[in-house]
């Protein structure tokens, strides 16, 4: 479930934080209109501090963005 989209505090990268509410672990997916996100742009995991969080998962291809989400976590991604 998408909690928030919001452009980043520094570097004008895409901030998308999601969160998964069934109890499994899954993959995300999110298809993004180009006018959010640039050509070639590099999709990396961070933490609530918009940090790089350890173990990216997160990946951003022909304009979709996935990402692994634990049972009941969150997983808040920087596009940019």
């Amino acid at each position: 479930m998408l909690s928030e989209m919001k452009r980043a505090e520094e570097g004008g990268g895409l901030m998308i934080r999601l969160y998964e509410t069934d109890g499994k672990a899954m993959t995300a997916q999110m298809r993004l209109d180009v006018a959010l996100c640039p050509a070639g742009a590099q999709a990396m995991q961070v933490d609530l501090a918009e940090q790089p969080a350890a173990g990216n998962t997160a990946r951003f291809e022909q304009g979709v963005l996935g990402v692994d989400i634990p049972a009941y976590g969150l997983a808040t991604v920087m596009i940019g």
